[in-house]
């Protein structure tokens, strides 16, 4: 097993992710587990599902699809996985984020540790202080459904080599996120009078970088 996994799989770790995911609360995802019934489930479950992931056979969930509506009167599409693959989720961004970090533009403010709306606004003022005179402000339509999914692996790839300087079982683990949106079989799933089947092809959920 890698270095990197050894330390996504840790017992210190995963009780951290485990605390953050029952922290943010949430709703269920496609298997209907909530949060206060996966303390039952890990009690019987994690040797299995640590074991599974070790052997790189853990298989994500599908999403379930919701639709929230927007101020505007558009329709917003996300996808809310299951509280274990959040969990396993949160253990990965936990080891992978400090070696990421450095590879991410210090203009990007958004979901970063340290980082907020008011540090984006006090560099905004810093620019306009400068003599810059205007602030643009850009909302592209559907950024995270057009993400290419292999350069972004891709990338992730590299950010790891740059540690171990080869494959590992934690890329083999992303690629099986990839998969689960990739495979027609697997189709996100909305749950209205009945389940609706939809197919990604490409991008990723917003906030959930490893889909």
């Amino acid at each position: 097993m890698s270095k990197l996994l050894d330390k996504i799989l840790s017992r210190e770790n995963m009780l951290e992710a485990y605390n953050q995911v029952k922290s943010n609360k949430g709703s269920a995802g496609i298997d209907g587990m909530t949060i206060e019934e996966m303390d039952n489930y890990l009690r019987q479950n994690w040797r299995l599902t640590k074991e599974l992931i070790k052997q790189r056979k853990y298989k994500p969930q599908p999403v379930l699809k919701v639709e929230i509506p927007k101020p505007d009167g558009g329709i917003r599409q996300l996808g809310i996985p299951t509280v274990m693959d959040r969990m396993i989720q949160q253990a990965i961004v936990q080891v992978m984020s400090p070696i990421c970090e450095p590879h991410f533009s210090d203009t990007s403010y958004g979901f970063r540790p340290n980082r907020s709306c008011e540090k984006a606004i006090m560099k905004l003022l810093e620019y306009l202080n400068d003599g810059y005179e205007w602030i643009v402000d850009i909302d592209l339509e559907k950024f995270f459904d057009t993400v290419p999914q292999d350069r972004l692996m891709s990338l992730v790839h590299n950010a790891e080599v740059e540690v171990l300087e080869s494959e590992t079982n934690l890329e083999i683990l992303l690629k099986g996120w990839k998969l689960v949106a990739r495979n027609p079989r697997l189709r996100l799933l909305y749950q209205q009078i009945y389940w609706k089947f939809f197919q990604i092809r490409f991008g990723f959920l917003p906030l959930y970088l490893f889909l």
